[in-house]
């Protein structure tokens, strides 16, 4: 850190130079139609960048006709208006142009003032992310124009500085690498084991059940911005997506709710939550189920609850079996797509469940439960280091990207 204030000094005398994130950004309207050559799609994915849309399992979600899709080449960033606010931006850094669906803005940035790596670090920087929720547009649903990003102010050091960053924050993020790889090998551990486990020939004895015969579903709470941050506790989409099994402490947002809708909507022990929509396929149909009794909770409306109508199944050995490739692909392949996959509980229903005895049920589970917690249980093991070291990373990404302690050049 020494040898960057050293460099900040030497290189910028009369302090930070500032300027509006969209005066490094160039829109790119270029269509399809006017490139026939280029048929390769992409999504975007908060969670994993850009990706092709096969990778996604989703090559059967966008239109055959991609004439009206925007092209987007090397170096080249797409975000999607509506879904920024969760990190649905990404470049594609590639050699294979592509196309992305309309609901996409595409652009270009300006490389001789600002690196690609520095420019991706920023967007997913708090800093910045804390400036897109302050600058949407206003109403119910999140949305940023792509004029917005001309109401961003940010620090822009000269590009020797801004690789002299990128090189401290490569170094940390090559910290957790070893990391990643090794749960990267857990949880391909972990998914053969279910799906040898819960393959139908293993068991000792079992009945194929439909959904409908074992479950009740129900679409959950959909309120304003304004209903959350006090009230009753609320199951969040997120919850579900990102973990297999809920407990008590994980439930740490608030809706202001009716009694009605309370009672209506009440969460209990053993209920499963599936994901409901999403932009792409893969991401629905996800499930999480609470282990523990928890009063005056209710979930969200981009979720669907699952009450279990028989004392049939564990709630544990319920979150493996909505984890095989089986059921996954029977809910890629069950979504309703418009502008988002959707499913329905009444989809979810015509879904056929093995169900062993419970004592079967049980050796599943105890044999699965430490695998996935050595791979996932925040308290302990793989999951827990990652979570320091990129804390670590975040930290030092928003303090260096900010320049809070250096002054501004007008």
């Amino acid at each position: 850190m020494n040898r960057l204030t050293g460099m900040v000094s030497a290189l910028c005398p009369d302090g930070i130079p500032h300027v509006s994130m969209g005066s490094l950004m160039n829109r790119s309207r270029e269509k399809a139609k006017s490139d026939n050559s280029i048929s390769q799609v992409y999504v975007v994915s908060n969670t994993q960048g850009m990706v092709r849309a096969e990778d996604y399992r989703i090559n059967t979600m966008h239109s055959e006709d991609t004439s009206n899709y925007t092209i987007i080449r090397d170096g080249m960033v797409a975000y999607n208006p509506s879904r920024l606010n969760i990190g649905s931006i990404a470049m594609l850094n590639s050699d294979v142009p592509g196309l992305v669906s309309p609901m996409y803005v595409v652009f270009s940035i300006d490389e001789k003032k600002i690196h690609r790596r520095y420019f991706e670090y920023l967007t997913k920087s708090s800093f910045v992310s804390n400036r897109i929720n302050a600058f949407k547009e206003e109403g119910a649903r999140f949305r940023f124009d792509y004029s917005r990003w001309n109401w961003i102010k940010i620090p822009l050091p000269p590009l020797e500085l801004q690789q002299e960053i990128i090189d401290i924050l490569s170094k940390f993020e090559q910290l957790s690498s070893g990391l990643r790889e090794e749960l990267e090998n857990r949880e391909i551990q972990l998914k053969e084991y279910i799906e040898i486990l819960l393959d139908r020939k293993h068991f000792i004895s079992f009945q194929d059940i439909k959904m409908s015969d074992l479950f009740s579903f129900k679409n959950g709470l959909s309120k304003g911005k304004d209903y959350f941050g006090s009230g009753t506790p609320i199951v969040r989409y997120t919850d579900v997506y990102n973990k297999r099994f809920l407990y008590k402490a994980d439930i740490d947002a608030l809706v202001t709710c009716t009694d009605k809708e309370l009672s209506n909507l009440k969460v209990d022990k053993g209920d499963v939550f599936f994901t409901r929509t999403s932009e792409i396929a893969d991401e629905v149909g996800y499930s999480s189920v609470m282990l523990d009794e928890i009063e005056d909770c209710v979930f969200n409306g981009f979720t669907i609850k699952a009450h279990p109508k028989t004392d049939k199944l564990l709630p544990e050995y319920c979150a493996f079996c909505f984890s095989t490739m089986e059921f996954r692909n029977y809910v890629t392949s069950h979504c309703a797509f418009t502008t988002r996959a959707s499913l329905t509980g009444k989809a979810i229903g015509e879904y056929t469940l093995p169900v062993p005895e419970k004592e079967e049920q049980e050796k599943i589970v105890k044999c699965l439960m430490p695998m996935y917690k050595i791979c996932y249980d925040i308290g302990e093991g793989l999951m827990a280091e990652i979570d320091e070291r990129e804390k670590q990373f975040r930290f030092y990404r928003d303090k260096l990207l900010s320049f809070d302690d250096y002054p501004i050049k007008e």
